[in-house]
């Protein structure tokens, strides 16, 4: 399948696009890769650190999100990560060259507020996974965020 460019997808800007593309699709779930190279947000002295990992799997369920919204016509909306559980992250850096691999599957809620277990691989091995809560809105105006 075609996808359109994750800058289409995506409410970021360069240069804090990290994700080259989506790769797969399927209803709950999106799979996108990050390809690390010198010129990669956050890249030093060869490496990226692991915690970046937890912007990897934001931004794959904002691809979630986006593709979503791209495919009812409507434009990208702003997501907010509002809590991060279960976040296991089994090495200290990403080095360039690295090709990850991000998944984000929904696991529960609506467009408005939801929970996605994402996973990021690297040369087919489980590196980083977590469940992310993500609210997608404006919180200043929302009558949900208003309530709580």
């Amino acid at each position: 399948m075609q996808y359109p460019a994750i800058e289409e997808l995506l409410p970021h800007r360069s240069p804090m696009i990290l994700l080259a593309e989506v790769r797969d699709d399927a209803p709950g779930s999106i799979t996108c890769t990050v390809q690390l190279h010198n010129g990669s947000p956050f890249v030093e002295n060869g490496s990226v650190e692991a915690f970046v990992a937890l912007e990897y799997m934001a931004q794959c369920v904002a691809a979630y999100a986006g593709l979503q919204a791209y495919r009812r016509g409507e434009p990208v909306k702003v997501g907010y990560l509002v809590g991060a559980r279960k976040v296991d992250i089994a090495v200290d850096s990403f080095g360039v060259g690295d090709q990850l691999i991000v998944r984000a599957e929904h696991i529960w809620g609506d467009d408005a507020l939801g929970k996605f277990a994402c996973t990021v691989d690297s040369n087919g091995q489980r590196v980083a996974d977590g469940v992310l809560t993500i609210y997608q809105g404006d919180p200043a105006t929302d009558e949900l965020a208003s309530r709580h």
